[in-house]
């Protein structure tokens, strides 16, 4: 229990002083956590329950802030391609607020990093 706090502590630190390093072991990590993702979520269509209001006025942001490149938008409509990972990017960039994911976001606030401007999160076509 206590080398989980002082990992904690050391993190917290790290952020605090704006650190970019990578620990050692973060590639085996991040290919152990994908792996194991794409296990448990085998034949998952992810994206089924986001939905679009009708206030959506085609201004495709969605489609490029999206990472996986799972979103266009075809005759008015947006489409999903289901190889969405969940990142939510399309809903809290949004700027009518007309994606949603299920009922569960539907009147909530979205959220945008301060630190990162949207066109940094958009995807070179």
């Amino acid at each position: 229990m206590s080398s989980t706090r002082d990992g904690f502590a050391i993190a917290a630190r790290e952020i605090h002083e704006k650190k970019r390093s990578i620990p050692q072991n973060f590639f085996i990590h991040k290919w152990i956590g994908r792996l194991m993702y794409r296990i448990s979520m085998k034949g998952e269509k992810l994206d089924k329950r986001f939905q679009t209001d009708p206030s959506c006025n085609g201004f495709r942001t969605c489609e490029k802030v999206c990472p996986v490149k799972n979103i266009t938008l075809e005759m008015k409509r947006l489409v999903w391609y289901h190889h969405c990972e969940l990142c939510f990017a399309c809903v809290h960039h949004c700027p009518k607020k007309a994606i949603q994911y299920s009922f569960m976001t539907r009147g909530k606030e979205r959220y945008r990093n301060p630190e990162v401007s949207l066109k940094d999160r958009m995807r070179k076509s």
